[in-house]
């Protein structure tokens, strides 16, 4: 899926905090001006998905969303469409961790992204 977002802040600790419409995305250091808006991408297989908000993970993106659909594919897998504020992501998990968890349009859900990157389009034009 591919977001838009705004650098937020540069904070000490080497992370960049972005604001998307669905909520604070932490990237390791973008060199990147605050007020500078970019497209982040974030791979489905780089989603995990939990139906309540998740406690004490080292992820550091978590974003609200709601299930908008759901397709089974011919194996074990399963793709989830999401909505989180005005974007959509998608999450590749397994169809047992789809049907165990009742996600299924208008289901409410958290998505934890394990890795968010800058589309290549951004990597040194921002500034």
């Amino acid at each position: 899926a591919s977001l838009h977002a705004v650098v937020a802040a540069q904070d000490e600790d080497g992370l960049t905090r972005l604001e998307a419409s669905a909520g604070p995305l932490y990237l390791p250091r973008v060199e990147a001006a605050i007020g500078t808006r970019l497209s982040i991408r974030i791979l489905a297989q780089d989603v995990i998905l939990s139906r309540s908000r998740p406690e004490g993970l080292s992820a550091l993106n978590v974003l609200p969303a709601t299930v908008t659909a759901v397709r089974l594919g011919n194996g074990p897998g399963a793709i989830v469409q999401l909505r989180s504020g005005d974007d959509l992501i998608l999450a590749r998990i397994t169809r047992r961790s789809t049907l165990a968890l009742g996600l299924a349009p208008g289901a409410d859900c958290f998505a934890i992204v394990k890795t968010v990157a800058v589309a290549r389009i951004n990597v040194g034009a921002a500034g």
